[in-house]
């Protein structure tokens, strides 16, 4: 965190986002705001409320998004899941999600030029 304004930690559960953050705070010394937002990047509105969150919190846009959403069967190889599981959850997650957040991190980007 040396020399960042702000940091926000998005995720599905907000007993995690706070646990997450307190973590940071050995590191943090006060000079970083940490933020948590609970997300999730299945849901539009979540990943829309998430960018706008954070340029309301830091009157700009993100200036880096890391995305790692993502989900793997823990009981069995993928290849071995059904294609309804395979379609609904692996690309609504995986693969539209991260679609959610460029296009977001984008269009936040471009109301602000």
């Amino acid at each position: 965190m040396a020399g960042a304004e702000g940091v926000v930690i998005a995720g599905r559960r907000q007993e995690k986002l706070d646990e997450v953050i307190a973590s940071t705070e050995q590191y943090n010394k006060g000079s970083t705001k940490v933020i948590g937002v609970k997300t999730d990047v299945k849901i539009d509105i979540d990943t829309e409320n998430l960018f706008e969150h954070v340029k309301t919190t830091f009157g700009r846009p993100a200036d880096v998004v890391y995305a790692n959403a993502g989900w793997v069967s823990e009981l069995k190889p993928s290849a071995k899941e059904s294609v309804k599981t395979w379609w609904s959850v692996y690309v609504s997650t995986n693969l539209l999600g991260l679609e959610r957040d460029i296009q977001r991190v984008t269009n936040s980007r471009k109301s602000t030029s």
